[in-house]
């Protein structure tokens, strides 16, 4: 499976040796609204939630791809 996500144009300098961490997260409210993981319109949707799971495979064959810019 590949998923591209598109973020828009976003720029961060960092210094030298400086670390990035990736977080995944299916749920994490308050930050992010509460989804019930059924399809549609956010605003039509049930109120019982289904339970969600990802699944991340770490190894050689993962990775995060990200532009460089001078």
């Amino acid at each position: 499976m590949s998923l591209k996500i598109s973020l828009g144009t976003i720029v961060w300098r960092l210094k030298k040796g400086s670390w990035l961490v990736l977080l995944v997260s299916s749920s994490n409210f308050p930050m992010y609204a509460v989804h019930s993981n059924h399809e549609g319109e956010w605003s039509s949707q049930k109120i019982e939630a289904n339970i969600a799971s990802q699944t991340i495979y770490l190894g050689k064959d993962s990775y995060l791809k990200l532009p460089l810019s001078n």
